[in-house]
């Protein structure tokens, strides 16, 4: 296991080792090699130095001349590896005995007992060698056995030479060793400390610290090539971690702006409603009031309270609205409906206003039999701003409208044309006509006034339908603004479509109402007595809720914002009541100022049939209620039907 060891030894360990292992079996080889050498050499020795005393010897124990003997001997003697010299006759009687007296014994026991067979031999006891050299004279082809010579020799040169030849292996072994060592060391090094470096980078990388220094980037190998990986991994973390930063930065701003839209759009909910409240008690009564017996004067004051309050509730409107695109919270409903229905109401409503300037107002209409699908109160919004502005700026001549059918690459869409005989417009100033809080010039809205936001909602409201708002113009010939819409033909199976103003109602009729705003309850009790309803009163979502259980009525209006249970928690308490009794759903009309695409679906979710904004427009509240009540008419008789097929 190499666990926690360093990558300098785990390379120097084995390295070392290698190193080790060859030098001994150097070592071994070289000995081995010296030792049969150095005997080889020994043996030639022996060899050699029998032969060149055997002569002189045997001539010097033939005469017996003792002199002559040790002259022959003194080479053999010299030898510094001769340790004994023994010289036998024929008989096995010592001549000469010399050298070592323990090893005599030995050498005169390997003289052989029959001199005539010997031979010049060497044998080898323990670790001394022995040279048996038999001595004859050869006289007249006449051969005499005199004895036998034993040298005993102990080779201390052999293991003298072996040994200096495995020390010198030894030596240049560890001289060898010790270089290569070293030379591994300064290797390693260079390389296991750069690896040691970029493995603590990595480590101090990984835990965040993305301030470490990455070195030897800069060098052309293996190393460099890993120094740069890692560099570009932090260069990667430290973008992963600004990114995270600036994530986190956007997802705080998210927040805030999510936050923002939310506050505003609360506000301008709270907004529609304190503003729309009290209008709707002006308008309403003063529509009211118009159809009572009025002398001329009264009726010429109760239509400029009539205007004028319609002029502040469109100022209202249109600052809604643009609140709405601003935050991003303009909603669109998509419905059936008939476009003739919603433009002949538009030319209705501002009927009075051109008949009071003295100019005329006409629709012009064509191929646009049927219904259409999309918001047919963008639709009026849209076209009532168009008509507004034209009637604001028209002294003479008058307005007209023109509606066409169009289809474009298959889409089928709506275009309208509104011209007047107006004042027109310059060219260069053209530019800033659908801006908002833009007028032509200063001296206009001193003249005709305006918030300078109508025209701006229009192209928004186009844009986001899919359309086009433009207009042109010429000073002093009047003006024409368009808008193309893509409204397409409903099928014959689908909504309801969007009826024309009714008034009258069956009498006779019982409504239970919430309100709990005077004013506006005393607004109620007119609508309702204009139109001939019974009409009972409840202050609050709890009294509406005991009304309803205790008396019998046709029809609801539910005020949204009431103290103790509001309208959408009575509406539920009312559905689920129904369900638990089998009592056929009563129809319930939201009344409120709040009016927004969300909170119409959420009416409809709670379990209302209908809505009707504040302030109270007469005619559209009489078209729902008829609606709903037919529609109440209707499943009646058919659930009558249905038991009779039944029996």
């Amino acid at each position: 296991m190499s666990r926690g060891r360093s990558i300098l030894f785990q390379v120097l360990a084995p390295s070392l080792s290698l190193v080790v292992i060859s030098f001994l079996v150097l070592a071994g080889v070289t000995a081995l090699s010296r030792t049969q050498g150095a005997l080889d050499t020994f043996r030639q020795k022996i060899a050699l130095s029998a032969s060149l005393s055997h002569e002189n010897v045997t001539s010097a124990v033939w005469m017996l001349d003792d002199s002559a003997l040790k002259a022959a001997l003194k080479p053999i003697v010299e030898d510094s590896d001769v340790q004994a010299i023994v010289i036998l006759d024929a008989e096995r009687r010592p001549i000469l005995l010399s050298g070592n007296p323990a090893l005599r014994p030995q050498a005169m026991d390997a003289a052989p007992t029959d001199p005539d067979q010997g031979l010049t031999r060497a044998d080898r006891s323990g670790r001394y060698w022995r040279s048996i050299v038999p001595l004859r004279h050869v006289e007249a082809g006449k051969s005499q056995t005199l004895g036998t010579m034993v040298i005993v020799y102990a080779p201390d040169t052999v293991a003298a030479t072996v040994w200096s030849g495995v020390l010198w292996v030894m030596v240049v072994g560890l001289i060898a060793t010790g270089l290569i060592v070293a030379l591994l060391v300064i290797l390693m090094r260079r390389i296991a400390k750069p690896l040691k470096e970029l493995a603590g980078a990595m480590s101090a990388l990984s835990t965040g610290a993305l301030d470490t220094l990455v070195g030897d980037v800069e060098r052309h190998d293996e190393i460099g090539a890993m120094a740069r990986s890692v560099q570009v991994f932090k260069d990667n973390a430290v973008k992963l971690r600004e990114a995270e930063r600036e994530g986190a930065r956007l997802s705080e701003a998210r927040a805030a702006a999510e936050a923002a839209n939310r506050a505003k759009g609360e506000f301008l909910a709270h907004m529609s409603h304190e503003l729309r409240t009290p209008l709707n008690g002006v308008l309403t009564m003063a529509q009211l009031m118009a159809e009572d017996d009025l002398s001329a004067a009264q009726r010429a004051k109760l239509d400029v309270v009539l205007l004028s309050g319609q002029d502040l509730l469109h100022v209202i409107n249109d600052v809604l609205d643009f609140s709405k695109i601003e935050a991003g919270m303009l909603e669109l409903e998509t419905v059936t409906f008939d476009p003739r229905v919603v433009l002949t109401g538009v030319l209705t409503s501002f009927k009075a206003v051109a008949r009071r300037k003295g100019v005329h107002l006409k629709l012009h209409m064509a191929d646009i039999d049927g219904p259409r699908r999309g918001d047919p109160a963008r639709l009026r919004q849209i076209v009532s701003n168009y008509v507004a502005n034209a009637l604001k700026f028209t002294l003479e001549g008058g307005v007209d409208i023109d509606v066409e059918a169009y289809v474009d690459n298959g889409v089928e869409g709506l275009k309208i044309a509104v011209r007047d005989t107006g004042i027109g417009i310059e060219q260069d100033s053209m530019g800033r006509l659908f801006q908002r809080f833009s007028q032509v010039d200063a001296s206009t809205t001193r003249r005709f006034g305006g918030t300078g936001l109508g025209l701006a909602i229009c192209r928004e409201l186009a844009c986001q339908m899919g359309g086009v708002a433009w207009a042109d113009s010429a000073p002093g010939k009047g003006s024409t603004f368009y808008v193309t819409l893509p409204l397409p033909r409903a099928q014959d199976d689908e909504a309801d479509i969007e009826a024309s103003a009714t008034a009258d109602l069956n009498e006779g009729l019982r409504i239970l109402a919430t309100e709990d705003n005077p004013t506006n309850q005393a607004v109620l009790e007119a609508i309702m007595g204009a139109l001939g309803v019974d009409l009972t009163l409840a202050g609050t979502g709890v009294e509406v809720l005991e009304l309803w259980r205790r008396e019998p009525f046709d029809l609801i209006l539910m005020d949204i914002h009431m103290p103790d249970m509001n309208g959408l928690e009575a509406t539920r308490e009312i559905r689920a009541a129904e369900a638990r009794s089998g009592r056929s759903p009563i129809p319930i009309i939201a009344l409120t100022a709040n009016a927004f695409a969300h909170q119409i679906t959420e009416y409809a979710e709670a379990g209302m049939d209908d809505h009707v904004s504040k302030p109270i427009d007469i005619q559209a509240l009489s078209r729902s209620i008829e609606r709903l009540m037919a529609k109440q008419s209707s499943a009646t008789v058919g659930s009558i039907r249905c038991c009779d097929q039944s029996r």
